[in-house]
């Protein structure tokens, strides 16, 4: 459901997936090292326009600094289609898109129905900017609740990289991190919410993996499995996890600039199981606010005020309110059997908005594909589908899925979903993102801290924050950033 907030935001903004105007391209020297000690990217896993501007009435903390008179604020633009966290998370990392940069999503569907995790550096086709912080002398902190959310951002050889790995209830890459007394008060709260904001409690659509559609949720000790990350707590574990991190690293505390990113997760993994448009979705957006103030808190305390910067933005947006579901189960269902009346065999492997075709006869995958195909647009909910090798042109989406598009590395199959319409993956609960749609497409981006200039900086190319990143350390953009820094003045 499309609420007037959102049409307001959207009013004036470019067709889901227009192209991006393309600054000029960066010099290749280094910038000179500005007068700061470190540069703090914060990255709000899912964060969409709707749920950001409707907490801003509500914004006391980091995110109060982040919007208020000296802040620089503008939208982030995704240029291309499949907006899921790998790629997001890569892109800030690299300034490339997933065309370029190989990781086209979270999973790598091969035409064969294989499916690779995203989370390995042997895929990176480009170089991250923690290399090129790394070169310019500087320190590298990347901090997370998801491996891909941290990985990537640390480059090759940070100072510290570290996740909190929910199956094992652990901080990997640094399991003395935060004590674990700290990690068991921290999650043996309940989450009850503020009794101010003015939304329902119990909603359509709201409810999975355990929680229940209507609060108290946990306590996250109580809570099984990834159910724990869609909490406040675990922002609270990770902020602990941060300040840690520029205490035991020194962060800010020497001539050479450094780098530290941290990935609230929790929002993901809220707005995945409840919906940005849920009461827990904004209560849990001003827990991360008042987190982030306790970590600027300690900034100022501990590397000066006035001496580091932060940018804050978002992996990819989010439809804030489903009002339907894509059912995969039926499709398949209807593209077995054809296959199968057709003499091919075989059955579809979703890794939406990619599919392929299993264990179709030798030679006969080009049929079998056409016949997905028809079976995939002919789908409620579904606005087009077609093969990868042949992209339709024209359409409103055309360039961004080509900007998806890896030859090596996405499936044969492609679908669009229409506005407001999920793949189940939730037995019809939640919500996701991975479409070309603005709500997936467009982000918070904020600036705040040394050198920051307060105004307004409308749209910018989402793959400007990583040399934007590296010119607040005074190194070099990563290799394949080809656009400029944000203008910070």
């Amino acid at each position: 459901m499309r609420t007037v907030l959102m049409l307001a935001l959207l009013a004036g903004c470019p067709k889901p997936a227009e192209t991006v105007s393309t600054p000029a391209a960066v010099p290749e020297a280094a910038p000179e090292t500005p007068e700061r000690k470190l540069a703090v990217l914060i990255v709000l896993d899912q964060f969409p326009l709707e749920l950001f501007e409707a907490g801003r009435p509500y914004y006391t903390g980091g995110l109060a600094r982040l919007t208020g008179d000296q802040a620089r604020q503008g939208v982030g633009v995704y240029p291309y289609a499949t907006t899921q966290t790998c790629p997001g998370h890569v892109t800030l990392a690299t300034g490339t898109e997933p065309s370029k940069s190989g990781i086209v999503a979270n999973y790598l569907l091969a035409a064969d129905g294989s499916q690779t995790y995203c989370a390995d550096f042997a895929l990176l086709k480009t170089e991250p900017l923690g290399d090129a912080v790394k070169e310019a002398g500087g320190k590298v902190v990347a901090l997370s609740l998801k491996d891909r959310a941290s990985l990537f951002l640390g480059g090759h050889s940070p100072d510290l990289m570290a996740y909190y790995d929910v199956k094992k209830d652990v901080i990997a890459g640094a399991e003395d991190l935060v004590a674990r007394e700290r990690i068991d008060e921290i999650f043996s709260e309940v989450w009850t919410p503020r009794e101010d904001l003015g939304r329902e409690d119990d909603r359509p659509n709201e409810g999975y993996y355990g929680l229940t559609p209507t609060f108290p949720h946990g306590p996250a000790t109580e809570l099984e499995g990834k159910a724990r990350l869609a909490t406040p707590m675990a922002g609270v574990l990770l902020t602990d996890m941060a300040i840690a991190a520029v205490d035991r690293e020194g962060l800010g505390q020497d001539e050479a600039p450094d780098f530290l990113s941290v990935s609230y997760s929790n929002t993901d993994y809220v707005g995945h199981y409840f919906t940005a448009s849920s009461l827990e979705a904004l209560d849990n957006l001003l827990r991360v606010d008042a987190e982030l103030e306790r970590l600027f808190a300690h900034l100022d305390a501990t590397v000066g005020e006035g001496q580091w910067t932060a940018l804050l933005s978002s992996d990819h947006g989010g439809e804030d309110d489903p009002v339907d579901y894509i059912e995969g189960e039926p499709i398949a269902e209807r593209v077995k059997a054809r296959l199968a009346e057709a003499g091919i065999g075989g059955e579809i492997v979703f890794s939406w908005p990619e599919a392929t075709i299993q264990g179709a006869a030798a030679g006969r995958e080009a049929e079998a594909y056409a016949i997905a195909v028809e079976e995939l647009a002919a789908t409620e909910g579904v606005i087009s589908a077609f093969t990868t090798d042949a992209i339709p042109d024209g359409e409103s989406w055309s360039e961004a899925v080509r900007m998806s598009y890896d030859t090596e590395r996405s499936a044969p199959i492609y679908g669009i979903s229409a506005e407001g319409v999920v793949f189940d993956w939730y037995e019809q609960h939640g919500s996701d993102h991975g479409s070309p749609h603005d709500y997936d497409r467009r982000v918070p981006v904020l600036l705040y801290g040394a050198g920051v200039a307060p105004g307004e900086l409308g749209d910018v190319d989402i793959r400007q924050v990583a040399p934007t990143l590296t010119s607040l350390v005074g190194a070099r953009s990563p290799k394949d950033a080809t656009l400029p820094a944000i203008g910070l003045e």
